[in-house]
């Protein structure tokens, strides 16, 4: 999609592609690459980065020098000083995860990684928008998530990357809970409608997930039937069930029945056994008869594998030989 008539003298909009956001660094590639490692003789390194904070001082005042935190300040504590072996039989590691703040445009060396645009007629009809690289556009193509903070523009963010990547799906969370019942739910309905009516404009469909309350205590959806029941008064028809085996197994169990009993309200499926969210075959449920059940219903959607491998990813895939996975 063209996004522009007019483009700034000297620029390279649209040199390649009308959907491109990589500008110049499209002409790296792997020949030129290997050219530049053929180069290479003495194979001495030197730093090209400076500090954080360089050149120091505040521009403005409301962007900050980083902000280097432990992840055990505030964050989760499986990110610091963990334990591996906890979550991976057989693994000795112990992993630190710090994080760090960073505002793009504080530090000479972070401008590139900022959006930077200018008022240009862009349209050719004499009046100057504020655009980026390629013709992108402020407040429809490059928006802030901070911009809403009731989240009444939910899902927008997403847009232009299901544009991109071309997705037909988006997975909308929920959040946890918190407060009065009746109101967040009435919040939520209130805001996925109007993330469904811009999705709608893309062709895309917005996914809801139940979560189980054992590894997600407090997540505001953890039944199928709150979903449903969610589906139903919202009344949106591109809004469906991410229907999730492992978290229904869980909470409800009886999943044949399930499954025959949403067969339509579902757009999307994903699997790990139960307990320990490992791959099939290393737990309680029979995936095979479950699979021929969604064959034996019509069922024409992805089934994604969102489990942790017992032993390699690649070994982990040894349940799927019967279906041309993993062979």
């Amino acid at each position: 999609m063209k996004r522009w008539k007019n483009r700034p003298a000297g620029s390279n909009w649209g040199d390649f592609g009308p959907d491109d956001q990589r500008g110049r660094l499209n002409l790296l590639i792997p020949e030129r690459r290997r050219a530049a490692a053929a180069e290479v003789r003495e194979g001495i390194a030197f730093v090209l980065g400076l500090p954080l904070d360089y050149p120091g001082g505040v521009l403005f005042e409301d962007r900050r020098p980083p902000r280097l935190f432990s992840a055990a300040a505030g964050y989760h504590p499986w990110h610091y000083n963990c334990p591996v072996g906890k979550r991976v039989p057989g693994a000795t590691d112990v992993v630190c995860d710090d994080a760090v703040e960073l505002f793009t445009q504080y530090s000479t060396q972070w401008d590139s990684l900022a959006h930077v645009g200018y008022p240009f007629d862009a349209d050719g009809d004499g009046e100057a928008e504020t655009v980026y690289y390629n013709g992108y556009r402020a407040g429809s193509d490059v928006v802030s998530p901070g911009t809403h903070p009731d989240r009444k523009e939910a899902g927008v963010d997403a847009g232009p990357y299901a544009r991109a990547l071309g997705t037909r799906q988006i997975h909308v969370l929920a959040g946890r809970a918190s407060g009065e019942r009746a109101a967040q739910e009435a919040i939520y309905i209130a805001n996925l409608k109007r993330a469904a009516e811009r999705a709608a404009q893309d062709g895309v469909t917005l996914l809801i997930e139940p979560l189980n309350a054992r590894d997600n205590p407090g997540y505001f959806l953890n039944s199928t039937a709150a979903g449903i029941a969610l589906l139903d008064r919202m009344d949106c028809a591109n809004v469906a069930l991410q229907f999730d085996l492992y978290h229904c197994q869980i909470t409800e169990g009886d999943l044949a029945r399930h499954i025959r009993a949403l067969f339509g309200r579902y757009a999307h499926v994903q699997i790990a056994n139960v307990p320990d969210r490992h791959e099939p075959g290393e737990g309680e449920i029979h995936f095979p008869f479950l699979f021929d059940l969604f064959d034996e219903l019509g069922y024409a959607g992805w089934i994604g594998c969102e489990y942790r491998p017992k032993g390699g990813t690649r070994a982990g895939l040894g349940w799927g030989r019967r279906w041309g996975i993993g062979a």
